[in-house]
């Protein structure tokens, strides 16, 4: 497709694909350990480095303004993880890692892949990006985070709110920046995994194998890394009927990725060049036909990513090129879709008087092909859109206030110009050493212009009576955000002569405005013709959403504690009804223990959600109400031995804990994001 073949090309030369070692199976035993979750929890608003002996106040972020920052001056308020907890959690792909922050939600499509969901918004709403660059979404509902891999990823920073004016399009709803290690070193790096679902897991154990090595010579440094996951089906257990499984709550998985970066790195000048294979492939039972043989969905996805990223003083250049290319669909009705991308950033730092000035450009140009493979039909003919984006920020700070402007025009070949503003204000003081105040208010202008996706893709379903299409007549997304977030911090608090560590309390309250949402729409005339739950992208005149978080935590050097509470309502103003699939309340605990004596770590987490969904019948009324109510508990217990071998156990929803679902239908596919419970021991050997 254009000029992406002959990248496609050099890409492809001497690359195998995905490397799978047999490796012996050894017995995983289910290790269960409950202990009374305190009352006082942590979200990760602050870094959770205490792992590494860095102060979560002193973390280094640069999502908020596109500059750095110390979190506690950042005048946006932002959630960071950090490597340490990272690898605690995850060793494989990112999605586990998320469940952790409050106002962050996992929501699973029908693809299998892991979406994200903040303040309401989710999908092509939430902008992702790995290194400050766009992560692409063709013909899923929105960035997958279990297609990315847990490696070499440094820290993640979380905007909630949208941020349009710094990141452009799909920054309704918020920013998640997954950024990778750019620091030279030489060391190697082997993990290996083996868990399995406790009940109603099919074949075989998981396995998860990563190889990461690096070398170093002065400041230059190249990496090579290898990650290889196996995960099999699972189903639940009223998935089965005297016929055999109706339908499996996961598919089997094999995914693979390698990943070689050659960087440069000095504190003034650094930057890397990437290359980037994923491979995966999935198998699930949707169904049974009529004479009992399974009805398959399938997807097999090549991914192939150049990024270069330099920065020199205070000029930074980001460029990528992704070719996806994505096979998939129920048998019978396989789909072959080719989608290409470049993004080009720019931006530009410097001082005037009192003032920091940020000035930029961005460009993106995509392009996406669809096949029906059955009778070899062109679906999407080469349809392509491309823009030009620029924006500016200007920065006035003293010690305890800061003032913040931006404004940022784009320019879309298919939607013409348009431009979003916002404004930002930080207050913050220190009544002693011991204790803080800061407020943060921000108001901004959000735009998204609908995805190719979303103008042109058809996602036919038909074998399990449900269609989704595009539309191109589509109108952009436009409306606005509202967030004042207050904290208070309290550096030495005690119960009596108990030093218990530092204390934060926070609130969020957040409102946001979006005229011409777009939601997928049952359309009841075309379902009536067809005979089929026929759903098109629409705009909705107007969507409402309105919020708020409160959050609290405890830290000192060993242990960390927290606890956040999230309320959420989002509705159609037109009509009054609450938008489906939206939780109401949200509750996140979390414990992170050290016991430095003997380099344990024991961390454990609680998410717990409560909401709904409404589906409609071929009228268009909707029918009973289904409450989704979802708690999951999940743990993991860590020791670091002879300064190089780490092993762990862990569990995930430890309590087996699912959303009932009936399955009145042979032909239904399972959409339930929980799993049941997963057990899983690992390995890791570092030398540095």
């Amino acid at each position: 497709m254009r000029w992406f073949d002959h990248i496609d090309d050099i890409t492809k030369l001497g690359l195998a694909s995905t490397l799978r070692n047999n490796v012996v199976y050894f017995g995983v035993s289910a290790l269960s350990i409950c202990w009374s979750l305190l009352p006082i929890y942590t979200q990760a608003e602050e870094s959770l480095a205490r792992g590494s002996g860095e102060s979560s106040m002193e973390q280094v972020v640069v999502t908020g303004t596109r500059t750095e920052r110390l979190l506690s001056d950042s005048p946006i308020p932002i959630d960071v993880i950090n490597a340490v907890e990272i690898g605690r959690i995850s060793q494989g792909t990112l999605e586990p890692v998320l469940e952790l922050l409050s106002g962050v939600d996992i929501t699973r499509n029908d693809k299998d892949g892991f979406n994200v969901q903040i303040q309401g918004y989710s999908g092509t709403n939430v902008l992702v990006l790995v290194d400050g660059l766009r992560v692409i979404s063709p013909t899923g509902d929105g960035a997958d985070f279990g297609q990315i891999a847990a490696l070499n990823v440094e820290r993640i920073e979380v905007i909630r709110g949208a941020s349009s004016v710094l990141y452009g399009s799909n920054a309704f709803g918020g920013v998640i920046n997954v950024i990778t290690d750019r620091k030279v070193s030489n060391y190697l790096s082997v993990d290996y995994e083996l868990g399995q679902f406790t009940e109603n897991g099919i074949d075989d154990n998981k396995q998860l194998i990563n190889i990461v090595a690096e070398g170093a010579l002065g400041n230059w440094g190249l990496s090579l890394a290898y990650q290889d996951i196996f995960d099999p089906a699972y189903i639940h257990q009223d998935a089965i009927s005297a016929e055999g499984i109706i339908a499996q709550a996961e598919a089997e998985q094999d995914q693979s990725s390698v990943i070689s970066k050659f960087k440069y790195y000095t504190d003034s000048i650094n930057g890397f060049y990437q290359f980037q294979r994923l491979e995966e492939n999935k198998e699930r039972v949707d169904g049974v036909f009529v004479g009992g043989s399974d009805l398959l969905y399938r997807s097999e996805v090549v991914l192939d990513s150049h990024t270069i990223n330099s920065k020199i003083y205070d000029f930074e250049l980001k460029a990528r090129v992704n070719n996806h290319e994505e096979l998939s669909g129920i048998t019978g009705n396989l789909r072959e879709a080719e989608f290409d991308e470049l993004d080009l950033d720019l931006q530009y730092v410097f001082d005037t008087a009192s003032l920091e000035w940020l000035v930029g450009a961005h460009y993106y140009d995509t392009a996406l092909d669809q096949v029906k493979l059955v009778s070899d039909t062109v679906e999407i003919d080469d349809k392509s859109a491309d823009g030009v984006e620029g924006f500016v920020q200007s920065a006035w700070r003293t010690e305890s206030f800061e003032l913040i402007g931006g404004l940022r025009f784009q320019d879309d070949e298919g939607y013409g110009s348009h431009h979003a503003a916002k404004l930002s204000v930080m207050f913050q003081n220190d009544f002693s050493n011991f204790h803080s105040l800061r407020w943060r208010f921000n108001l901004g202008q959000a735009y998204r212009v609908p995805s190719l996706k979303e103008r042109y893709f058809y996602f036919d379903h038909s074998n399990l009576g449900y269609i989704v299409i595009g539309n191109d007549e589509l109108e952009p997304e436009e409306g606005y955000s509202v967030g004042n977030h207050l904290e208070f911090t309290h550096e030495d608090f005690s119960v009596g002569n108990l030093f218990l560590g530092a204390l934060t309390y926070s609130a969020n309250i957040f409102y946001s405005r979006n005229n011409n949402a777009i939601e997928t729409v049952f359309d009841p005339e075309q379902s009536a013709v067809q005979r089929l739950s026929v759903n098109e992208y629409q705009n909705i005149e107007e969507v409402e959403i309105s919020g708020f978080d409160l959050e609290t935590n405890i830290r000192d050097d060993n242990i960390y504690y927290g606890l956040s509470y999230n309320y959420l309502d989002a509705r159609d103003k037109q009509s009054g009804r609450r938008l489906q699939d939206r939780a109401y309340h949200k509750i996140k605990v979390n414990l992170s223990y050290d016991i430095p004596s003997w380099n344990i770590n024991l961390l454990s987490y609680l998410s717990y959600r409560q909401g709904f969904s409404a589906p409609v019948d071929f009228d268009g009324n909707t029918l009973e109400v289904i409450n989704d109510n979802d708690l999951s508990v999940n743990f993991t217990l860590s020791q670091t031995l002879f300064k190089y071998f780490t092993w762990r156990l862990g569990a995930r929803n430890l309590f087996n804990s699912i959303v009932p679902v009936d399955f009145d239908s042979s032909q239904q596919f399972d959409s339930r994001s929980r799993s049941g419970r997963y057990v899983f021991a690992s390995i890791n050997i570092e030398v540095r």
